[in-house]
């Protein structure tokens, strides 16, 4: 798996200046429910000395850029395995914020963190690479606080895109590595053995989104195109103000989507 991410990382290293904002901004469009989940908690987190936050397994870190210049006062590190993520992580600092964060080379089993150091510790697309999950998420929990909350975002099992990555995997073509999935009965499953209590989810993109956007890059379709804003619910906007139906489409992603995004809490709260 490391082999095939220091891959990626290094193909990110040859992209020119036009294509990293493409990427990026297919990274922010994509991942609104995501950011909506992390944005809120860590404002709730977000007191006059500021917060602290930690992205595990960061890639890009573009998450941890964006919270960085969201909240000034906060203290963000992103940490990952690979130096060549941090390589490109720091590329990317120079395209999203003019905010320092902090970028080290960390093995997740081992953080190098005091015990309840962090308000947020958050991963996306990480979790699901990990056979222990267990063990992976213990050390994170070590290095949260009480009072923190701990964000996850992984694959939903039920997705057609679920069906589509195993025959990938299957023939040796999938590019990310070995990983599983999660549906949200197993994440609430799993937060319980540790003690956690799920306190909110979503989830974001269908597997029919990811199909008009491949049909939209081959055949030019203009972006603001009707099928593909209708195939693409990721935004809470785009439903209204209602509370009851935001917490329906809520519902429906956090089962259906590609994404699965869940917030976990020491705490009972609901916020």
């Amino acid at each position: 798996m490391l082999e095939d991410y220091d891959r990626i990382w290094n193909e990110w290293l040859t992209s020119g200046p036009e294509e990293i904002s493409s990427r990026i901004n297919y990274h922010l469009q994509e991942r609104g429910p995501f950011l909506d989940l992390l944005m809120h908690y860590a404002q709730t987190t977000y007191g006059t000395d500021g917060c602290r936050i930690l992205e595990v397994g960061c890639g890009t870190a573009v998450d941890s850029y964006l919270l960085a210049s969201q909240f000034p006062y906060s203290w963000v590190c992103a940490v990952d395995i690979l130096e060549s993520s941090l390589r490109v992580a720091k590329q990317i600092g120079r395209y999203v914020s003019s905010r320092f964060i902090n970028l080290a080379v960390i093995d997740a089993w081992r953080l190098a963190f005091a015990s309840e150091s962090f308000d947020i510790v958050f991963s996306h697309g990480f979790l699901e690479h990990f056979e222990s999950q267990l063990l992976v998420l213990q050390e994170q929990l070590r290095v949260l606080k009480t009072s923190g909350f701990l964000i996850i975002c992984v694959p939903q099992r039920y997705s057609f895109y679920t069906l589509y990555k195993h025959f990938k995997m299957a023939r040796g073509t999938w590019k990310y590595g070995w990983e599983t999935e999660f549906s949200l009965a197993q994440i609430r499953a799993l937060g319980n053995r540790l003690g956690l209590n799920l306190i909110s989810y979503d989830g974001y993109d269908f597997f029919t989104a990811i199909l008009a956007r491949q049909i939209q890059k081959r055949l030019t379709i203009p972006k603001g195109s009707l099928g593909n804003r209708f195939l693409n619910i990721n935004s809470n906007k785009a439903v209204g103000k209602s509370r009851r139906l935001n917490g329906l489409i809520r519902r429906v992603r956090a089962h259906l989507a590609v994404n699965l995004v869940v917030v976990l809490s020491k705490r009972d709260v609901y916020l």
